[in-house]
């Protein structure tokens, strides 16, 4: 179940929708999902981006780690 903030969220974001949908009419109707499929497809780009980096090589004994890691899993080096 959602959290008190999420449903507050949801609220606040579907009012500004409907307030939109009101003042640009049939305009809106389309704006509305044009606006969600472009910033759906910023965020699946985003993402892509950060999974694509190489491995992270450490500086204490050079080896490679998987990208995002805190710790080489070979020496305990902090990276």
């Amino acid at each position: 179940m959602a959290s008190g903030n999420e449903l507050a969220l949801y609220g606040f974001v579907s009012l500004v929708a409907v307030l939109f949908v009101l003042m640009t009419g049939p305009l809106g109707l389309v704006a509305i999902p044009f606006v969600l499929i472009v910033a759906g497809f910023a965020k699946m780009s985003a993402e892509s981006d950060a999974e694509s980096a190489g491995p992270v090589n450490c500086s204490g004994c050079g080896a490679p780690n998987e990208p995002g890691a805190e710790v080489c899993q070979y020496c305990d080096e902090t990276l």
